[in-house]
């Protein structure tokens, strides 16, 4: 395991998502994209740190912050996963804004 590279960090957000501690995950995650920063990076790396954050912040229900994330991921590399996962994170977002306008009272 070398802390120097940008898979170490991905890896602990992975092990941080599983055990449902998301804010851990995201912590995780943006070390891996402050590493990639300092110089010269790997753009298919990056975009999987950001992925992974994107993966934490749904996981939390934050799903405006996920797309945002997805759509950088997206911009590092053009993953065909990335592009399906920010799909069903918008599609999910919809669904939580269609039910926060139900009225149970008027269902009944």
């Amino acid at each position: 395991m070398n802390p120097e590279e940008l898979l170490f960090y991905t890896n602990l957000a992975a092990v941080h998502y599983e055990e449902k501690n998301y804010d851990a995950g995201i912590e995780q995650c943006d070390k891996a994209i402050a590493k990639a920063k300092e110089g010269i990076y790997d753009f298919v790396k990056l975009g999987k740190s950001l992925a992974r954050k994107a993966t934490c912040q749904a996981g939390k229900g934050d799903y405006a912050n996920a797309i945002l994330s997805y759509k950088s991921a997206l911009i590092e590399h053009n993953d065909v996963h990335h592009r399906d996962a920010l799909k069903r994170i918008e599609k999910k977002k919809k669904e939580e804004e269609a039910k926060a306008y139900l009225d149970p009272e008027k269902a009944v």
